[in-house]
């Protein structure tokens, strides 16, 4: 087995029969199943009430456990990640299990490989390939504390699932546990995979429920080492992790004087932080020499100093217990003991970060708004943020803990419904993007959204009027509100914005006295496959710079192609003193933006037309001149139509940039075909 898969899969032969005893306290999904199905006294239920994604198929095998029979499958390539939620309690302690079995019920010879995520932590790579070419059913397990009221285990692919293969799962299980199993674990930042959990001393069946409460496999291990039965009971209630009473029927021992040495688990591990817990108890018959003493070494490193071992058992625990490679367990006796050491069983389990998790309230508000919606995205289930890249389709998030949502785009993604009043909880987001869908109802108001930049609710159903708190957030720069069926007049408060596009009443710009800057990315719609048509500048976002108002479909901005930005807004200065004689009226003098236009106060030349041109070779052909157009923002104003300067009696004066006729922007025209930089226009007449 490598080490890649031992890092994540610990294979077991899940029992076949299982004892009378009662249900454990949790979730035993028979997952695709449409039926319950019994194993002993566990019942496995359909996982439909946990899940609303994926689909379900069944397997023609009869020779394997029912629960395994059935599957559920999720072949959406474009989602993030599928997740099953569970109500819990929250800080409660559970121990998740995953299990799987391909069985080829997609028509292929391997199973696919993929990740599997718990709450916001990313969990590991399912890889069950070795275990599915032995015929052997695989399965993971984790320890984690529920940091909510809803736990989630998801499945997501990786860079490693094949194109055409989709992430499954067999069965599913989540049990409450005791508060002091594993309980010398922070858990606050860590939750335990196990790696191997053995019973010493046989070769027989795996132990699990009812044997163990908690559905624990306890797998058989045995080496070269003597191995003896115990000849007495002992009781583990006392003991923290209440390992079951037959994981002490047994064990690993060696004669008086010398070192007991095993190596185990018979696999190396990677380079991490574990968990281990050794269980020992003496096999004599109760008497008043009935006990061991001994140390423990892991690794050539003393775990434990004199142990005393009796027939009540004991137990030794190290946490954050470093790893790598294969493991040696030494058991040195002391001297002159007439009795060599031993040891019943033993647990590994690899320490994983937690990860974190996205602020409640911020989970609260965007769960609410996924039951207003219909048609949301299939992944919008688990952690809003986490892990990263498998976060809720067009929801961007904070790089820092506390974890919050910065953005949500989810433009033209077919959603209908309303927006509930519980968006404006969503305090931190700068950019709510929500348009070309079927939306309806009021425009909630979205006065505590302070930090909020761009709001984007065009073409929709929304009516009433537009909530004059908007004019209010100190922050917000761009609203689109067009095509709806709003009503009423624009609130003076909102007059102060700039992009603001409302309708109806009709489209409308307004010049801006102190307005932010903002980036944006522009693109000429005539030549969107050329590269030189894209050309970045530094620009307000004013009605001029995205077309609002101008009547024309040929202008920069006609093929706005911005997205939600997180650029920190600063205002004009409006003492600055600005010079006006002869200055260049264009602040970027980068390369020029191409857009292949006729002459002044003509109309466009067809698309054909334009690339015929462009594809003319002068020296066999008569061809025409290309004319070109170029839009920047005036260097006087900032962009913003506006200029400030002052008298001889040092009074400030503000009125419209002439040149860019008050809209902060200036266009020039030329014929030629070789304009390098932008500065060769300036101060020009067009041809």
């Amino acid at each position: 087995m490598s080490t890649c898969m031992i890092f994540l899969l610990w294979l077991v032969s899940i029992p076949l029969a299982i004892h009378a005893g009662p249900q454990p306290v949790g979730y035993l999904l028979n997952c695709g199943g449409g039926e319950e199905v019994a194993e002993g006294p566990l019942k496995y239920v359909p996982d439909d009430d946990f899940i609303s994604t994926g689909n379900k198929t069944t397997l023609s095998r009869t020779d394997i456990l029912p629960r395994l029979r059935t599957l559920r499958y999720f072949p959406n390539s474009n989602a993030r990640k599928f997740c099953y939620s569970f109500n819990v309690v929250k800080e409660g302690k559970y121990l998740v299990k995953t299990i799987y079995f391909y069985g080829g019920f997609d028509g292929g010879k391997e199973p696919p490989v993929f990740d599997q995520i718990i709450d916001g932590a990313k969990w590991g790579i399912v890889n069950t390939t070795e275990d599915y070419a032995n015929g052997g059913t695989s399965f993971y397990e984790a320890i984690v504390v529920a940091r909510n009221k809803i736990l989630s285990v998801c499945l997501a692919r990786n860079q490693h699932t094949a194109a055409g293969s989709s992430p499954f799962i067999s069965s599913l299980e989540v049990y409450l546990i005791d508060d002091s199993v594993y309980n010398s674990t922070n858990f606050n930042e860590n939750l335990l995979v196990t790696i191997a959990r053995s019973r010493f001393g046989t070769d027989g069946d795996a132990i699990s429920f009812p044997d163990d409460e908690f559905n624990r496999y306890w797998e058989p291990f045995k080496d070269n080492n003597p191995f003896v039965s115990s000849q007495s009971n002992v009781s583990t209630s006392t003991f923290w992790n209440i390992p079951p009473t037959e994981a002490f029927k047994s064990a690993l021992t060696t004669s008086r004087g010398k070192n007991l040495t095993i190596n185990w688990p018979p696999f190396p591990l990677p380079s991490g932080r574990y968990y281990i817990a050794l269980y020992f108890q003496d096999n004599r018959t109760p008497s008043p020499y009935s006990w061991r003493v001994f140390d423990v070494y892991v690794n050539g490193a003393k775990f434990f100093q004199n142990i005393n071992v009796t027939e009540s058992g004991q137990s030794v625990v190290g946490t954050e217990w470093p790893l790598s490679g294969q493991t040696e367990i030494a058991l040195v006796p002391a001297n002159n003991k007439t009795v060599g050491p031993l040891i019943n069983a033993g647990e590994i389990l690899l320490m994983l970060p937690s990860g974190g998790k996205t602020i409640t309230r911020d989970v609260v508000a965007i769960e609410q708004l996924r039951k207003a919606l219909t048609n949301t995205p299939e992944d919008w289930t688990g952690d809003p943020c986490l892990p990263r890249e498998n976060s809720w389709t067009g929801v961007t998030c904070s790089d820092t803990a506390p974890l919050r949502i910065h953005s949500l785009n989810l433009t033209g993604l077919g959603l209908s419904g309303s927006l509930p009043q519980s968006i404006s909880k969503l305090t931190a987001l700068k950019d709510l993007w929500l348009g070309d869908n079927n939306l309806s109802g009021q425009i909630p108001d979205l006065s505590s959204l302070k930090s909020l930049e761009t709001l984007h609710l065009e073409n929709n159903q929304f009516e009433g009027s537009v909530p004059s708190s908007l004019g209010e957030l100190p922050n917000l720069r761009e609203v689109y509100l067009q095509n709806n069926k709003l009503n009423g007049s624009i609130p003076d408060s909102l007059k102060n914005k700039a992009g603001v596009n409302v309708k109806p009443p009709p489209i409308v710009s307004f010049p801006v006295h102190s307005l932010p800057t903002t980036s944006f990315r522009c693109r000429a719609a005539a030549s969107s496959a050329d590269p030189r048509s894209w050309f970045n500048f530094s620009a307000a976002s004013d009605a001029a710079s995205i077309g609002i108002g101008s009547g024309s479909s040929d202008k920069v901005g006609s093929g706005i192609a911005s997205s939600p930005s997180s650029n920190k807004n600063t205002k004009i200065n409006a003492k600055e003193k600005w010079s006006r004689d002869r200055e260049s009226y264009l602040t970027d003098d980068d390369d020029a933006l191409p857009l292949p236009m006729t002459y002044p106060n003509s109309s466009p030349v067809s698309p054909e037309e334009i690339d015929k041109r462009l594809k003319c070779d002068p020296e066999i052909q008569d061809c025409k001149p290309m004319v070109y157009e170029w839009t920047g923002k005036c260097r006087s104003c900032q962009g913003t139509g506006l200029v400030s300067y002052y008298n001889k009696r040092g009074k400030e004066t503000i009125c419209k940039c002439i040149p860019c006729l008050g809209i902060g922007y200036v266009q020039k025209i030329t014929a030629r075909t070789d304009i390098g930089v932008m500065e060769d226009l300036d101060n020009g007449k067009p041809p």
